[in-house]
């Protein structure tokens, strides 16, 4: 029956290697830190979720049904409307409570939790032209759009003529948030990287996007430039290095 048990655990490791492209230069990356009831009801860092599992982590795996700590979140909802919860990925909370990234969710008359902002003053003080150069930047890495205002979401953080981000995670116009470009590696016959790092505790892939998931934060992973994580299916030494990570 053991015997038995130890196949099904390889095979369903090989089916999410397989699921996970690795590529020559990927590094193994350390496993989710462990967490919850199970765990002496440790506490992940840096608000990230601790999974049913008792895994940190973000993402849906982590913050959804389950979660027993960190900035856990099932339905997007928030705020005094649902029980005090907070958004994940640190996302602000509107005040009719749901989260997400904008003026709507994030200004300080609207905003309940999360990085809410209110008229944070950035950029070029002086007019020009400005011998001296000085410039306000944002505080926890906010945009500067053009009129000199701090936050973040597309009114903020666009390089278009109309936002014009002056400083901060400013991203291309042309990509969508989802799609933010990062890190160090040129896509094959496409835009170079650009040496951004992501948004809101976001993984940075391989091919040099943001995102949430497995396809941003596994294999590849580029782990100066956002955070990175590894699923486990168990606790053996011999799954996790299939998997791609290794325990401390």
């Amino acid at each position: 029956m053991a015997n038995k048990k130890v196949v099904v655990l390889l095979v369903l490791a090989a089916l999410a290697m397989a699921a996970t492209p690795m590529h020559a230069d990927a590094q193994l990356l350390p496993c989710p830190k462990e967490c919850g009831k199970d765990n002496d009801n440790m506490e992940c860092p840096n608000n990230l979720c601790c999974s049913k599992d008792g895994f940190c982590g973000l993402g849906n795996k982590y913050c959804s049904t389950g979660c027993q700590s960190g900035a856990c979140s099932e339905s997007m909802r928030c705020g005094w409307q649902n029980s005090n919860a907070t958004c994940p990925n640190n996302q602000c909370c509107s005040w009719d409570g749901y989260c997400g990234l904008g003026d709507w969710f994030c200004r300080n008359d609207k905003c309940q939790s999360g990085p809410c902002h209110y008229d944070i003053k950035c950029g070029q003080l002086l007019p020009d032209p400005n011998p001296y150069g000085i410039r306000m930047e944002c505080p926890n890495n906010l945009c500067c759009n053009k009129d000199g205002f701090c936050g973040l979401g597309e009114e903020y953080c666009s390089n278009s003529t109309q936002v014009g981000c002056q400083s901060g995670a400013c991203y291309d116009d042309k990509i969508t948030i989802g799609k933010q470009r990062c890190g160090k590696r040129d896509i094959p016959n496409g835009s170079p990287g650009n040496g951004k790092t992501c948004l809101n505790k976001r993984c940075c892939s391989y091919a040099g996007f943001c995102g949430t998931n497995g396809q941003y934060c596994t294999g590849g992973c580029q782990k100066d430039y956002g955070t990175c994580y590894t699923s486990v299916l168990g606790s053996f030494i011999s799954l996790d290095a299939l998997l791609g990570c290794t325990r401390p």
